[in-house]
């Protein structure tokens, strides 16, 4: 099984939704899409400040254009749904028909590949990378050709990564990493109420519960947490 990535690149005003990405920094989205012979669905995970969040809701609710689809065919005929929206993040539901003038990337990576595989995406700034599993390599540069060949103006597409899938068991936060002690020493904070606001939980009080002393869980707690922030800003 090896892993490919493609990157396609938006010249500003190519698109209106990648112009968004370009306009706030902030914005970073991750999705996972799957697509048959007639319709494709995806789910979007959004982060951002709250201004670029509204002004992403805003513009998905009027767009005509999809920018996970090749060709320059209006798509008028979809779905959509958020699912979640809180102030920086939010997560949209989309489906929509295929058509023989409007193919999602998705579609065509299936189209080729056959069901069953294994598709994830990641946009931010004019970039908007496809990452996929792939066990039959000569498959691969016809998706790259056919997808060179169907892009409208300002938008290119590059093979930029060809490896092993070193991506998908890397990318993960393993909780199986972090030693039972500190990780029943997080579970504790949280459940008792330590990082509620106000503090419903001293860490005297989950140390007590815990049936050690604060000096050993303030230990355990601060390992944990470290932990933590570090899984958080390699995974970003």
């Amino acid at each position: 099984m090896r892993e490919y990535v493609f990157t396609i690149h938006y010249e500003e005003g190519a698109d209106d939704l990648m112009d968004l990405f370009i306009e706030w920094p902030s914005l970073h989205a991750i999705a996972i899409s799957h697509a048959s012979d007639e319709t494709m669905w995806r789910l979007d995970y959004v982060t951002g400040k709250p201004e670029a969040l509204d002004a992403f809701e805003a513009l998905i609710a009027d767009i005509a254009h999809c920018d996970a689809v090749i060709g320059d065919q209006l798509v008028v005929d979809r779905e959509y749904e958020v699912i979640l929206r809180d102030p920086q993040e939010c997560v949209v539901y989309t489906r929509r028909p295929e058509r023989d003038d409007a193919r999602s990337v998705t579609s065509i990576i299936n189209e080729y590949l056959g069901d069953g595989h294994l598709c994830q995406t990641d946009r931010r700034g004019n970039e908007y990378e496809w990452r996929i599993l792939v066990d039959d390599e000569r498959a691969v540069s016809d998706i790259y050709d056919r997808l060179h060949a169907g892009v409208r103006d300002g938008v290119s597409v590059e093979l930029t990564k060809i490896s092993d899938p070193t991506y998908w068991t890397n990318n993960v936060v393993r909780s199986g990493s972090l030693p039972p002690e500190q990780r029943e020493a997080i579970e504790a904070a949280v459940e008792l109420g330590y990082y509620e606001k106000p503090r419903q939980a001293s860490a005297v009080n989950v140390a007590d519960e815990l049936g050690i002393s604060q000096s050993t869980y303030q230990y355990r707690l601060n390992a944990a947490e470290s932990w933590l922030a570090k899984q958080f800003v390699e995974h970003l």
